[in-house]
């Protein structure tokens, strides 16, 4: 009955949702299906019964869940969302207009094609393993859509076309790219400009060492770690905590380990997050791949003693507001990627290590319509590369407002605007500086070399207004 199951998933267009069961529950579920088949109207279609009980054709998004371990999805017609949430699932030979989505080890996909204009075409979680992709095409019909993200995988003979990134990866995510191709062009990665917030090379010229003050800073009229953060004590305490439902407020509570936020409307408020590995702070897809949209996170704090200095506090892969925020013992750059504001918040990156890591406080790989307003924001120690790095690495950097920060860091520049030469995408545009403070803790040039690098000012969108030096009031001129 197995066979014939499979026999059925080559011929048909899955428009339901649908799920494949363990073998525990195969007869069932074989039954379920040969009543089903009864009532097709073709081979080519799934329909429902002309009967009075039969339902109207659902509008929401389909998904087919793969559940047993070991399945084959041989020559499959799918209109929607795959889902394998079942170790050593082989897909091969089929067509998907939608999106595949692993969340099991071992996952082979062979010569598949994907058309997607989802977020992604091919999503790994980067909580598997074994993931391999050979010889199949993922062909993106919307300028948001990623290729195959975020990492942990192997790609060989994979051509990508038309995506916004091709092949997402990462230190912490992985990925091996073999005798591939980019919108017809070879690709193979082991390029060091992929890889995130690699910072340019610094000008070589030698300055002296910056004298480093450990207590925390406090600055009057800007915010603070006593004006952001809970305003009030935690009621109870837990592990690792994931949003549940649209509209969900989470609050009053201390999560030791990761916060991730993956559904609509979501608010968190007076939490504070002590977090014990990457992504303590983490805003990311929907179950059907979508970004969540609505989420709001507010007078937050960030703790990242107990992870490693490597560890990242904020990762935005979806949208959202960080407001009044306390981010502090962390080592590495709160990112953001499309439609994230950082806003009214105190971000402290002051823990160093030997992992080599590149630092900032908030920043971004690539993205659009990101904000960052009215914030303290410091990278002090080695390894810093600014408070505000912007580079690149995996999409054009388009529609960044930094407006009112004040800034400061023992790196070589207070930031980077977002047009880097050496990066895949050089060029960034709609970059606007306006109001901010550029401080000489550090240094008399705010970075060790200077205030902006790699900001091409007054072209393509780019701007730069009212900004000053926060000590004086006295002007800074654009770079």
């Amino acid at each position: 009955m197995l066979n014939r199951f499979a026999q059925d998933t080559r011929r048909m267009v899955v428009v339901g949702v649908v799920t494949v069961l363990s073998a525990g529950a195969l007869s069932a579920a074989a039954t379920a299906t040969a009543g089903l088949a009864s009532q097709q109207a073709t081979a080519s279609a799934v329909a429902p019964a002309a009967t009075p009980e039969a339902q109207p054709r659902r509008k929401s998004r389909r998904v087919l869940e793969l559940t047993e371990e070991g399945k084959v999805l041989d020559g499959a017609r799918v209109k929607g969302t795959i889902v394998v949430k079942a170790d050593r699932v082989k897909i091969k030979n089929s067509r998907v207009r939608g999106s595949i989505v692993v969340r099991a080890d071992g996952v082979k996909i062979k010569n598949t094609t994907v058309t997607s204009r989802g977020r992604q075409g091919i999503r790994v979680s980067r909580y598997t393993a074994g993931t391999r992709i050979r010889n199949s095409t993922v062909a993106c019909t919307a300028r948001r859509t990623n290729g195959i993200a975020p990492g942990n995988y192997v790609a060989r003979r994979v051509r990508v076309n038309g995506c916004k990134r091709a092949f997402v990866f990462s230190r912490k995510n992985p990925a091996k790219v073999r005798k591939s191709r980019i919108n017809g062009k070879p690709y193979s990665n082991g390029v060091k400009s992929l890889l995130p917030l690699s910072p340019p090379t610094s000008p070589p010229t030698p300055t002296p060492t910056p004298t480093v003050t450990p207590t925390v800073p406090v600055y009057e009229g800007w915010p603070t770690p006593e004006s952001t953060g809970p305003r009030q004590a935690a009621t109870h305490t837990t592990g690792n905590l994931s949003s549940s439902e649209a509209g969900q407020v989470i609050s009053g509570v201390t999560v030791n380990g990761r916060l991730t936020v993956q559904h609509d409307n979501v608010t968190v408020s007076d939490v504070t997050i002590n977090g014990t590995g990457t992504y303590m702070l983490h805003i990311t897809d929907k179950a059907d791949g979508s970004c969540p949209i609505g989420v709001r996170v507010e007078y937050t704090e960030i703790n990242g003693a107990n992870a490693a200095e490597s560890d990242i506090p904020i990762y935005m892969d979806c949208g959202g507001v960080f407001d009044h925020g306390y981010v502090h013992n962390v080592g590495r750059t709160s990112r953001l990627t499309d439609n994230g504001t950082v806003s009214n918040s105190y971000v402290f990156s002051n823990r160093t290590g030997g992992s080599g890591a590149h630092r900032g406080a908030v920043g971004t790989n690539g993205g659009s319509n990101n904000q960052i307003i009215n914030n303290v924001l410091m990278c002090e120690g080695t390894g810093c590369s600014a408070a505000i790095p912007m580079y690149g690495d995996f999409a054009p950097i388009n529609g960044m407002l930094v407006q009112h920060n004040l800034m400061a860091t023992t790196g070589g520049y207070c930031a980077y605007g977002g047009s880097v030469s050496s990066k895949p995408y050089p060029d960034g545009s709609n970059v606007r500086f306006i109001d901010n403070h550029f401080s000489t803790r550090f240094f008399d040039t705010c970075g060790r070399y200077g205030t902006v690098a790699s900001f091409d000012n007054g072209v393509r969108g780019n701007a730069w207004s009212g900004n000053v030096w926060h000590e004086s009031g006295h002007a800074v001129g654009a770079p």
